[in-house]
């Protein structure tokens, strides 16, 4: 896993260029001590755009105290990141935040550009780029670490399916064609916020539709050969829905269980997990069946009034949208992989082929017997 930053030297080394290029200017980040508090106590902040003329700049906070990030446009083609001295950096400092005499000390100098591109390939072989090394973004909307943990997020399980020899290496090939779209989005986004924020250093294009932030952040649905849908329809632009469709996260919803209240991201990430309706006892046993004929851990969880998940009021049926015998299928990844409407006379002959599709395997025996 190449996650070796945004001039990844992995990537170049593989001959993979970017793609969806563009740039919304350079800057210069000025890392800086000095003691502020009394101006900020009791109007902390994250960002404070500057605009006087000759310091425009955003002053970001690190810790609303002593250490600080100012952030000026420069023009590479003008001059270089030497020309800002400490001497020069100390006196733009001063005349952003409008006083004299105070007591700043440089920390460090560096350029970077607010840039969009994302990788051509997110795997080459054996070798798969995650982070910014797969795609960069500017920083408005906050969406670049969060994407860097979704790559890792989708890939880790699939390698681990691969290598326990649960799935089929083209389960892996799942991963760009998964992230690869969700990427492309999440910088448009990012580009389209900078371009039209009030953050004055960033300018640029502004085709395209702005989406609702959490949308860009949680609300993406995934398409791929580990997603087992009956429809295309697109995820929503306006406010993030989860309902349990097939490519999207998993819904919240309280429920009980055993002693507790949990939610229902609770029972995700450690393995397949089959949420079925009050009715869905077969899915139990049928998914005994599957555990035993492909290898592969599945936990099986009943939402009802009296299930292994209590839901007097119905609303963990309604977010699942759940029918009685109805079922579920999550990925170890907490994304829903398949649903069934439970209208069938052998659930285990449902739920086989749709566990041998996601996971890639050339037939529904026990790995060792596919080896």
């Amino acid at each position: 896993m190449a996650a070796d930053g945004a001039k990844s030297p992995v990537r170049q080394a593989l001959g993979i260029s970017m793609t969806d290029e563009y740039s919304h200017g350079f800057l210069i980040n000025i890392y800086f001590q000095a003691d502020l508090r009394d101006m900020v106590q009791g109007r902390e902040f994250s960002i404070c755009n500057i605009m006087h003329p000759e310091a425009t700049g955003m002053l970001v906070a690190i810790n609303n105290s002593d250490r600080w990030c100012f952030h000026a446009p420069y023009d590479p083609r003008a001059e270089s990141p030497e020309d800002y001295t400490p001497e020069r950096c100390k006196e733009l400092i001063a005349k952003a935040l409008g006083f004299t005499g105070l007591d700043i000390q440089i920390l460090s100098v560096l350029p970077w550009e607010a840039a969009e591109g994302v990788a051509e390939r997110f795997q080459a072989g054996r070798v798969f780029l995650a982070g910014d090394a797969a795609h960069v973004m500017p920083p408005t909307g906050g969406f670049g670490a969060n994407t860097g943990v979704q790559d890792a997020h989708n890939l880790a399980w699939k390698l681990a399916a691969v290598l326990r020899g649960h799935a089929g290496p083209g389960l892996l090939e799942t991963y760009e064609h998964e992230r690869r779209p969700v990427a492309r989005f999440t910088a448009k986004q990012a580009g389209l916020i900078a371009a039209n924020s009030m953050l004055s250093l960033f300018k640029g294009r502004t085709e395209g539709t702005l989406a609702n932030v959490l949308v860009t952040a949680m609300g993406y649905r995934y398409k791929s050969t580990a997603v087992l849908a009956s429809d295309e329809c697109e995820a929503p632009q306006d406010q993030p829905e989860f309902h349990a469709a097939p490519g999207t996260r998993a819904p919240h919803v309280w429920v009980g269980h055993r002693s507790g209240r949990i939610s229902t991201l609770d029972l995700f990430e450690r393995s397949f997990v089959l949420v079925a309706g009050p009715d869905g006892a077969p899915w139990r046993i049928a998914a005994e069946m599957t555990r035993q004929r492909l290898g592969i851990g599945i936990e099986v969880y009943l939402l009802g009034p009296d299930g292994d998940l209590s839901d007097p009021d119905g609303l963990g049926q309604e977010a699942f949208r759940l029918s009685p015998g109805g079922a579920v299928l999550i990925r170890p990844d907490g994304f829903v992989a398949w649903r069934s409407d439970g209208v069938t006379d052998d659930h285990e002959q449902e739920l086989v082929p749709a566990l041998v599709q996601i996971l890639s395997r050339e037939s529904g025996g026990h790995p060792a017997q596919d080896a």
